[in-house]
């Protein structure tokens, strides 16, 4: 196998956010833009992140983008509508990481501290001894509203679609 490697271009798009966490700048690759970005005034940069995360993973487990269309007016609207299929192959655990992190409701969507403890990340492969009988199920995760997102943002959020500039096209 031939290693690749990557290389980070730049930040210039990054934004450092404290508790208030409300974005209102609409740019980034397609791709991974989250549902929300697309249909309101400001959004959740926190919440948006961990959509872009499950489209990554997704994307380098599967070998291809979740949302894919070569028109973008098309693509937004698969992104707004959050339907797609995680292949059988992938790990149950994956699946639901990828599943908990791609919920149109951002609300529902897992916060960092969910991922960093979610199962994927902390069990041994299933090709590993187990340590405990449990270690091949994925739990029941009922995920409450982090507390970044339960307070509305100060501007009233409107419904509209953004062309493809405001993306960086």
């Amino acid at each position: 196998m031939r290693r690749q490697q990557l290389e980070l271009e730049s930040l210039e798009d990054s934004v450092l956010v404290g508790d208030e966490d409300w974005l209102q700048d609409k740019h980034g690759c397609p791709a991974y833009v989250a549902p929300e970005i697309l249909t309101s005034s400001s959004y959740s940069g926190r919440a948006a992140d961990m959509w872009g995360l499950g489209v990554m993973l997704y994307t380098m487990l599967v070998g291809r983008y979740p949302f894919h269309d070569s028109d973008t007016s098309s693509l937004f609207a698969k992104i707004r509508c959050g339907e797609f299929k995680v292949p059988e192959w992938v790990s149950s655990r994956a699946r639901h990481l990828i599943t908990a992190l791609l919920q149109r409701d951002p609300a529902r969507r897992l916060a960092v501290q969910d991922v960093l403890s979610h199962p994927w990340l902390t069990r041994p492969p299933r090709d590993h001894p187990l340590r405990d009988p449990t270690d091949h199920t994925v739990p029941t995760m009922f995920v409450q509203p982090s507390s970044h997102l339960s307070q509305s943002p100060k501007t009233t959020a409107t419904t509209s679609t953004h062309s493809p500039s405001l993306f960086g096209l």
